[in-house]
Parts: structure tokens; sequence; C-alpha cells
């Protein structure tokens, strides 16, 4: 049903419609009119993201998420007034890329083009956009060709600090070499990722979960092309034909608090995110789950990485070189060739 109300749903919207503008708006909360325009509530991106962690379907109702609020509850967009974050980005890209190989024979993945752009620049620039100023870059695999490259972050508008991995230090054990502690919530992130993620939206769910750490997970679904027969003993309880079995996978993406560092133990010993959330999760702290809707791509294969350079990925210029609230967007629609339950952002593409 229409209303006149732009950034605004009805109460026939389902969770699809409400998905589309909170990625078209990037608001937190979006209220709810009735068939006579007038306010019935509110409906949180906190609550939907948490509605579909939990299996539910995009082609539900809106209706059990609803929650009252007054007008005056709904903030506005932060992401394109050009507000400054303090958070650090930790960026882990000493990987040496071997299942891409040969492409990064010569090249570190960091640093491999993807539709003309080194596939680092995107993520600095998309980061940049977000606000995010200070990043420290945990290298290894032909480290001076990625410092030569981005230097000290200046040609973007940032500070960038570097890490070497003398050695394997794993997925997180680079965190105890940073120059100095962080001091506020941190990001951490895999280098070889190309995502739409709103960081605005994820660190307002992770600072609302209270939470010590928050992972970003991507739907993956994997089928089985045979019946797959359930028993108990002897008797056959159930066949489902040709079943699809979904996961919830890590997305390589971390927000932190600064207290998590204490956990990684010193020394210089291999120590993975894995372990670190799961000794978290072991104490009485919490690691928040933060489901991503939006594209995300792991380029970690060839064939990913084809993938990277044939679809349509938003473009975010670098600090400055665009005007704020002008990013080339358009409206979020569920991908034909994501799960079913997984949204993704559509976007102009790179000129």
């Amino acid at each position: 049903m229409e209303n006149s109300h732009k950034s605004s749903l009805d109460s026939l919207s389902t969770v699809a419609d409400a998905c589309r503008l909170f990625d078209a708006t990037e608001l937190e909360l979006l209220p709810v009119h009735n068939w006579q325009n007038q306010l019935i509530g509110h409906v949180s991106d906190f609550e939907v993201r948490k509605f579909i962690l939990n299996g539910g379907k995009f082609s539900e109702s809106i209706a059990g998420l609803l929650s009252p609020a007054p007008v005056e509850q709904f903030p506005a967009k932060t992401n394109s007034e050009g507000a400054i974050r303090d958070n650090l980005a930790v960026l882990m890209v000493g990987g040496a890329g071997t299942r891409l190989r040969p492409l990064t024979d010569n090249c570190p993945k960091p640093l491999l083009p993807v539709q003309g752009k080194p596939l680092l620049e995107r993520t600095v620039e998309h980061l940049t956009w977000y606000g995010f100023r200070r990043f420290c870059f945990a290298v290894g695999y032909m480290a001076d060709s990625i410092i030569d490259y981005f230097g000290d972050g200046s040609r973007w508008g940032v500070e960038i600090d570097y890490v070497r991995e003398e050695k394997r230090l794993g997925t997180c054990g680079a965190l105890r070499l940073l120059p100095e502690k962080p001091k506020e919530t941190f990001l951490v992130m895999n280098g070889d990722l190309i995502t739409g993620v709103k960081y605005d939206n994820l660190l307002r769910f992770h600072q609302r979960s209270l939470s010590l750490a928050t992972v970003c997970v991507s739907p993956f679904e994997i089928p089985v092309p045979y019946g797959v027969v359930d028993c108990e003993g002897i008797k056959m309880t159930a066949l489902r034909e040709k079943p699809v079995n979904k996961f919830w996978i890590s997305a390589g993406i971390y927000l932190l608090e600064p207290e998590a560092i204490d956990l990684i133990p010193t020394g210089g010993a291999e120590y993975d995110m894995p372990t670190l959330l799961q000794s978290i999760a072991a104490t009485s702290e919490t690691v928040a789950v933060y489901p991503i809707r939006e594209k995300w791509i792991d380029i970690g294969s060839v064939d990913e990485y084809e993938r990277a350079n044939k679809e349509p990925l938003v473009s975010y210029a670098a600090s400055g070189a665009i005007p704020p609230g002008s990013p080339t967007k358009t409206l979020t629609n569920i991908d034909k060739d994501r799960p079913a339950n997984s949204a993704t952002l559509t976007a102009t593409p790179d000129r």
C-alpha cells in the first residue's frame, strides 16, 4: 500500500519492503503508518536483522516486528553527513593468496585490480565513506608493495599505520602488535572482501547488543543432489528430496571492544579469530551476530575474483571526491544469485 511518506512503511509492508527501505535510507528506525497515514509505530533495523538471523522470511509481514515509538525518536542517517569517527579499522592483508595463483605470484592479493581499482583501495574508500580515518594494515606477503602504494594514507585523507607479520600470526594475532591499544570499539576485517556493509548500522547494532565482540555472518547454502533419508534405527522417519542445508558463515568482518585484545596470548604465537570469539563466548561476555544482507564477496578463489570483476559494485570515491549524500546506489533487491534469505546491494557500476 502506498502512503505519502517516502521513508515510511505501512501496515501491509513485508520484511523485504523494510530491507529495501532501510538500505535506501540507511536509517536505524522506520516509521509505520496505517491506511489513513496515521503513525502506528516503528520497525528497527536491529529487530529485522534478528528476525532474519532466526530464520524469518522476507515475505512475512512486519506486523510482528512493530513497536510503538514517538516520531522524534527516528534518527537521521549519519553516514553521508561527513562525520569523522575515531574508531580504528584494522585490515588483515598479509596473506599470500595461494588459491589465486598465478595472479598473486607477482602481486599481493590486496592490490589485484577489481574493475580497474585495487581491491584494498576499494575497501579503504568504502570505510572512509562511513567516517573511518584511522587504519592499520597487518602486512606480510609482498608487504613493501602494499606500503609503497598506500604510504601514510594522505592520498585518501586518512592515516595508515602498518604492522609487519614476520611469521604467520593467525587472523588476529597481529592485534597484539598494534602501535597502541584502541581506546574504543574497533573494526577488524579481512582485506580480500568486496561488500556493501553499512558500517553505521553495524556499529549501532554492536552498541545496542552490549557485546564485547560482534561477528558479521553471511548466508551460505549447500544443496544435496539426492533424496536424504532420516531414520530412527531401521524405521524411516522422513525422506527429503534434494534438501538445501543452510548455514551462517563468518564474513571476515568483526567489531571488538579494546578489552578483547587482553584475551590474545602474548609471545607471538599464531592465534585465529575463531579462537578469540570462542574464548569470549566462554566467559560472561557476549559475542553478537550481525547478519549481512548486503553484497558480500570473499575473493578467495579465481571464480570469486572473476565474479567481483563482473558484478555491479558501488563506487565510493576517495575522501572529499564526491559530495556528501550522493553515493551511486539504489534500493536493495533480492539477488537471484544469492541464497533466498539474503538481500544484496544493487548499484550503478563504476565508470
